[in-house]
């Protein structure tokens, strides 16, 4: 758009060749120029074109990114096998505590699941390998649907085998959605939708001609665009409100959403994992199966922990877990109203109609995925109860001395504890949930750790 229209001194140069030689024949190059830089407001008009014509694929961008990061959310939000992993965590710590006055605690905080490869036994496995043995083999089921749940989030972060200078080989981690960089996205192509909509709202009145397609078509191409950004700034506000919930029921007051994913993968996935093995493995399985963008299943996961080898994976279909059809059948209709389908206009400059391309070209599968914004009727989403607190906060011990586990109670008002931080209303497991879980992991603690 900037090399469109002619600049003023070249407009100025063939006014004046034009006027010393009026009877010689313009070139198509000097034509083209004297017939854009006469039109009224010419290079607003094609500021306004630009953004009518472009601002699309940005939404589309825009729209998918925070509907995947709105899926990220719901894995944690929904799942229901996450409390049992969180309890085990919960129930070893105190185990490895007992007696002191670290034991006994309710939760301990997110950060602490980084914290746990500094506790290791002899033979140098850190704590977690002990967690992931109970829960993989002992609640086998409740860890396969577990790894299905996360699956959104296990996605959102993409891995890189490289060397740096040195030749030392690492693994690159990064987020392919973080929510602070699509929120200054979307209010800057807002900003921009305001600056060209008063833009051209102004040249507007320069206009005298009737059939002026400008005056004719802009007004309503800037007001379906007026509906498709708002829409998109609701949607981005949306996400950012479910965030800050998400990250209130883990108590934390705030935390890059790349952070946050990070530490969750780091915890499943630790980069020493991939980077130690031999090259064999990291070229035949764990590259392919944890740096190629696909979500590992609870078999490579124990493969990449050493509970089994890749030979003794069967290779079968991935079954999903059924889900209820009535809740796929309720957020395919907040997807319909949420996520207006706005392609690219036609070359011709076909009109959409409330964001909605003329053309036949279906949405893609990733446009589908818009955030719930209300809660499903009946079911009570599952608070992260276990992930309240204080523990493991100290680096560089052993597994006899375990981190502290400062004693944090759970829910509000938990009897013989006073008063805790309060869960949002209607979205926590009730006490009794909790209690049953962690006693469970408890037990499943204590018999790993009974000698044999």
């Amino acid at each position: 758009k900037d090399n469109a229209c002619p600049k003023p001194d070249e407009k100025k140069l063939l006014a004046e060749e034009k006027a010393k030689q009026p009877n010689i024949p313009m070139a198509m190059p000097e034509q083209y120029m004297w017939v854009i830089g006469n039109l009224p407001a010419y290079q607003q008009r094609v500021d306004c074109w630009y953004f009518i014509r472009t601002y699309q694929e940005k939404h589309l961008d825009y729209h998918r990114a925070l509907t995947d990061f709105m899926e990220v959310i719901d894995c944690l939000r929904d799942s229901e096998m996450l409390t049992a992993l969180l309890g085990i965590i919960l129930a070893t710590g105190n185990y490895l505590n007992g007696g002191t006055n670290r034991g006994q605690a309710d939760g301990f905080d997110l950060e602490t699941l980084g914290k746990l490869e500094s506790v290791k036994d002899v033979v140098g496995k850190d704590i977690r390998s002990f967690m992931f043995e109970i829960f993989f083999f002992k609640l086998y089921d409740k860890a396969a649907q577990l790894v299905e749940e996360l699956e959104p989030m296990l996605r959102n972060v993409t891995r890189r085998l490289s060397k740096d200078s040195d030749g030392t080989e690492k693994l690159n981690k990064q987020t392919r959605v973080a929510f602070e960089d699509f929120d200054i996205c979307v209010r800057l192509l807002s900003e921009e939708f305001e600056k060209m909509n008063e833009t051209m709202t102004m040249i507007l009145q320069y206009f005298e001609d009737p059939a002026d397609q400008f005056k004719l078509r802009m007004p309503g191409e800037f007001e379906r665009a007026k509906s498709n950004i708002n829409g998109l700034v609701a949607l981005k506000d949306r996400v950012k409100a479910s965030y800050g919930e998400l990250l209130g029921w883990f108590k934390i007051s705030g935390m890059k959403s790349a952070d946050f994913c990070v530490i969750w993968d780091n915890f499943f996935i630790p980069p020493d994992l991939i980077i130690n093995k031999d090259v064999a493995m990291k070229q035949n399985y764990l590259v392919p199966t944890f740096c190629q963008g696909k979500p590992p299943s609870v078999e490579d996961l124990m493969v990449l922990w050493d509970f089994k080898q890749p030979d003794e994976i069967k290779k079968t279909e991935k079954k999903r877990r059924k889900r209820d059809p009535e809740a796929r059948k309720r957020r395919q209709e907040r997807r319909e109203k949420d996520n207006p389908d706005t392609t690219a206009p036609k070359a011709e400059g076909g009109d959409l109609d409330g964001g909605k391309a003329a053309g036949k070209e279906p949405p893609s599968a990733t446009d589908s995925r818009p955030p719930p914004d209300k809660e499903l009727p009946g079911k009570g989403k599952p608070g992260k109860g276990t992930s309240k607190g204080k523990a493991v906060d100290a680096v560089d011990q052993s597994m006899e001395e375990a981190p502290a586990l400062k004693a944090k109670p759970m829910m509000p008002n938990a009897p013989g504890k006073g008063k805790g931080k309060a869960m949002p209303s209607g979205k926590g497991k009730g006490k009794s949930e909790l209690v049953a879980a962690a006693e469970a992991a408890a037990r499943a603690v204590k018999e790993a750790a009974m000698p044999s």
